[in-house]
């Protein structure tokens, strides 16, 4: 596990929740790949964020079907890293998952 979320905001007619991203000492390792979007390499970087095969999990570790997860690290502007994460079954939600 990378890190967690609240996902406290969300539009599930877009099918879609986001909020701050609380960062793991795991997220040390994937860095790398989240800071080639902060540094508009994006091509390279929804590769490399794809090849992670990145899930949302409940509290209870039940996998929650994902079509992307995204997350912007803005630590070094403005302390900020924040998730966003598209929903393939946003009737589903429960407003209680974490990444």
């Amino acid at each position: 596990m990378i890190g967690s979320s609240g996902l406290e905001y969300g539009d599930l007619s877009m099918g879609m929740v986001h909020g701050e991203f609380v960062p793991s000492s795991e997220y040390d390792d994937v860095k790398s790949i989240f800071l080639l979007f902060t540094d508009e390499k994006h091509d390279e970087y929804y590769k490399k964020r794809d090849d992670l095969n990145l899930t949302l999990q409940d509290e209870s570790g039940k996998n929650i079907p994902t079509e992307w997860i995204h997350i912007e690290d803005y630590l070094s502007e403005n302390d900020e890293i924040r998730v966003e994460i598209c929903l393939l079954n946003p009737e589903l939600w429960s407003n209680s998952e974490v990444v």
